[in-house]
């Protein structure tokens, strides 16, 4: 087996150049600073696997802050619900499938978490 090269210029090893430059802030200095926030489901399930963060004005809406809007609505608690407690919901790369969890059509690494309700359908992207 060959040994594995460092990289150098922040380039791939295939030869391709990146198309965005990655920029790395960790996780307990952004929720220090508040760029981010932890959304926790309103019945959290009895043991979390990942956390969900969002920016404070995503959590603001999802617990309620607009009413104008529908939250909280517990079939998207629900969705927030199975992701933290790491239980199996819809995933799809395809446009057109209802799934829980979609990958943007075109967009590496993107994904959103789909609320169907209320009406209009809602979405959390994030990358990977």
């Amino acid at each position: 087996m060959p040994a594995l090269k460092p990289l150098t210029g922040g380039q791939p090893p295939c030869g391709r150049k990146l198309t965005f430059t990655a920029t790395s802030l960790p996780l307990e200095r952004a929720v220090r600073g508040e760029h981010i926030v932890k959304h926790a489901p309103l019945r959290p399930p009895p043991d979390e696997k990942c956390r969900l963060f969002v920016t404070p004005d995503i959590k603001a809406t999802l617990d309620g802050g607009n009413l104008h809007v529908g939250f909280p609505h517990p079939l998207a608690d629900r969705v927030v619900a199975m992701l933290v407690g790491g239980y199996a919901f819809g995933v799809t790369r395809k446009m057109g499938v209802e799934a829980e969890l979609e990958q943007l059509v075109d967009v590496d690494e993107v994904w959103v978490l789909c609320f169907r309700k209320p009406f209009p359908a809602f979405g959390c992207s994030g990358g990977s």
